[in-house]
């Protein structure tokens, strides 16, 4: 069986602010590819008080509204990116 990763071409050309997402995700030195979500690092079975904590977190973290469920971690970094060069 061989295992292969995902492409990362957008993950790589958007390195700085995909670093600034996993940071406010605190899981810095996580390996993510262009079909990372942010559900991926969201609480396994954690009640659905916890998770809209948590996500409320993250939006104040980072200066954002977006959807728990859906948001891929590219496009949240282009989110983050446009937001911050205006």
């Amino acid at each position: 069986m061989t295992i292969t990763f995902a492409p990362t071409d957008q993950i790589d050309e958007l390195e700085p602010w995909v670093q600034v997402v996993l940071d406010a995700l605190g899981h810095p030195e996580a390996l993510v590819t262009n079909e990372s979500y942010i559900s991926d690092f969201k609480l396994f079975m954690a009640s659905e008080e916890e998770l809209a904590t948590w996500h409320a977190g993250l939006q104040a973290k980072l200066g954002l509204e977006f959807p728990m469920r859906g948001t891929s971690i590219v496009e949240l970094a282009r989110r983050v990116r446009d937001a911050r060069s205006h």
